[in-house]
């Protein structure tokens, strides 16, 4: 009884939603004036948030390709009119109003401020409904089952996954030539143990660090477009990353994987039956693993050292210094 309420609850607001909007629209047809102000994109920031105008800008120029100098309004206050009136709202705010709260689910809306634990994720979710971005995942599976059966008749007996821990330092590469192998992250910054391992598949999936516009991220996508230029490497990444993917990668379609992130929790699923990434956490189980399984049966694993249960003074297990 209450799903079915909530289920006629968000039916009844998605119909006032957009009956309020066509209100909007025929009033700007009329010339009204609160129509005149209406806004593509608009930034809820908050009365305090002045302060990140600059880096608001610089996130909507990178994640609008360009926005900065379309139809962009910031305003200090949630107004429901103006939001209605707005295609796209982005609240940079960390305590929401109850009407922003209210209306939020019922509008294209994300919430970016930089305090919110998934805003970079959110972000990317904005620049994919802005640039109407739908990756090409029939391609994309094609061209990774070709390039999987192409890898299967070396008929190698396992394959090697690489974290990026202080280990990784004490690998040598001639040791991992009995098996494929799957990178991560930064190795991309080493060059010459990229080149020595020549790794099947290199892997990312973090919004900030690796599909963002801060200095890290922008430095590991030049790093990665370099070792992807300089060997026959495939880059496999969660489809929801394809927007920033394709705009940088240009010239490497053939080489580039996204994969969709399905419902199931099955972090040895053959991604040639299913070809869904397991809903889980970080690069490990959610990307190496299923593309580890899907080569062979036994799997290895060389720079994941982790941390101690003891240590409560780092927040992030350490990585290797080369």
């Amino acid at each position: 009884m209450i799903r079915l309420f909530r289920k006629f609850r968000r039916l009844l607001m998605s119909w006032l939603i957009r009956f309020l909007r066509s209100r909007l629209w025929m009033s700007g047809r009329h010339g009204l004036s609160r129509a005149r102000t209406a806004s593509k994109v608009l930034v809820i920031t908050g009365p305090t948030q002045n302060l990140r105008l600059d880096e608001l800008r610089e996130a909507l120029n990178f994640y609008g390709a360009g926005l900065a100098g379309q139809s962009l309004t910031f305003s200090s206050k949630f107004r429901a009119l103006e939001a209605l009136n707005a295609e796209f709202v982005l609240f940079d705010q960390p305590q929401a109003s109850w009407r922003s709260r209210a209306l939020g689910p019922y509008l294209n809306s994300y919430f970016v401020d930089k305090m919110h634990p998934f805003a970079a994720w959110e972000w990317i979710r904005f620049a994919t409904d802005y640039q109407g971005h739908t990756p090409d995942l029939a391609y994309a599976q094609k061209n990774f089952s070709e390039y999987a059966d192409l890898l299967s008749r070396k008929r190698l007996p396992r394959t090697y996954v690489f974290g990026t821990g202080p280990s990784l330092a004490n690998a040598d590469e001639a040791l991992f030539r009995d098996g494929y192998k799957i990178v991560c992250n930064t190795v991309v910054r080493n060059r010459t143990f990229f080149s020595n391992l020549e790794p099947d598949f290199i892997v990312a999936g973090d919004a900030l660090y690796h599909f963002s516009y801060t200095k890290f991220a922008v430095e590991f996508r030049k790093d990665l477009r370099e070792r992807l230029l300089e060997s026959s490497c495939y880059f496999v990444y969660p489809a929801i990353f394809d927007v920033v993917v394709q705009r940088e990668f240009v010239g490497l379609a053939d080489r580039l994987v996204p994969i969709p992130v399905g419902k199931h929790e099955n972090i040895c699923v053959n991604l040639k039956d299913d070809f869904r990434l397991p809903a889980v956490g970080n690069v490990l189980p959610l990307l190496q693993l299923p593309l580890a399984a899907t080569l062979s049966r036994d799997i290895f694993h060389w720079g994941y050292d982790g941390k101690a249960p003891s240590d409560s003074v780092n927040a992030f297990w350490a990585n290797s210094s080369e």
